[in-house]
């Protein structure tokens, strides 16, 4: 399934229009494949965004995002780093992780062979990328090294950031059991979530009946995951945290 996906998306990638001003090549930092797009007109250290995709850990590639990041660093005069992760389930969490992380130190240390100013370096992503960001970005700001410049700015887009509760509305409300034309449903996110992190859809029902986590746990995070921190709407009470606790 993933490669005829990833065939249909490069069918559609190739047939859109080329982006002038910006030179495409690969390149290896330090032992993780990466894609480098850089414009053509410019003169001195211009900016930097390592750009990690998306694709719930599963799918996708630099390729398939290729257009976007052509885009970007059309738009933003940017050197951007589309980062070619190694993917789930062949590869499991912490791998995707730390091949961001890596690639992302290496672009950080040697931004200036790249024309980058090494002090305007940013880090984005969407959805599981955005999750992968997070992380690097986290990491970087509680280990900080003195030959390591720090990042500029992250920028999030619709990520993935907890998986401690999945009852919240937006799961519910995506729920393929409801009449949604959300192409991402609460399954398919569970299923995501369970590849990146075993490999397996063994433990697919714990997470389905959102007893992966003991109420303990979610009751102690339960401030940092909270629906009343969404906009009214999306208010919805958790309907967990009184639930028969069945991970013990």
């Amino acid at each position: 399934m993933r490669i005829s996906l990833h065939r249909c998306i490069s069918f559609f990638v190739y047939f859109q229009p080329k982006i002038q001003g910006i030179e495409e090549e690969e390149a290896n930092f330090d032992g993780v494949l990466v894609r480098i797009f850089k414009p053509t007109n410019t003169k001195g250290l211009i900016p930097g965004i390592v750009y990690i995709h998306g694709g719930g850990w599963y799918i996708f590639n630099t390729k398939t995002y290729s257009y976007f990041t052509n885009l970007l660093s059309k738009k933003a005069n940017a050197v951007v780093i589309s980062i070619e992760y190694r993917l789930a389930p062949e590869n499991t969490f912490p791998v995707p992780f730390e091949d961001c992380l890596n690639a992302t130190k290496y672009f950080l240390v040697n931004a200036r062979k790249y024309n980058v100013n090494p002090d305007k370096v940013g880090i984005a992503g969407d959805s599981a990328g955005g999750n992968l960001s997070m992380a690097v970005a986290l990491k970087l700001a509680i280990e900080p090294t003195l030959d390591i410049p720090k990042l500029a700015y992250q920028v999030l887009i619709y990520p993935c950031l907890q998986a401690l509760d999945f009852n919240h509305s937006s799961f519910r409300e995506n729920n393929i059991d409801r009449n949604t034309h959300c192409g991402l449903t609460r399954n398919a996110m569970i299923l995501f979530n369970n590849l990146y992190a075993f490999g397996n859809y063994e433990n697919f029902m714990a997470f389905f009946n959102n007893t992966h986590v003991t109420l303990a746990i979610k009751k102690k995070y339960r401030d940092r995951v909270d629906p009343k921190c969404l906009q009214g709407r999306y208010q919805m009470e958790p309907n967990d945290d009184t639930e028969t606790d069945n991970t013990k």
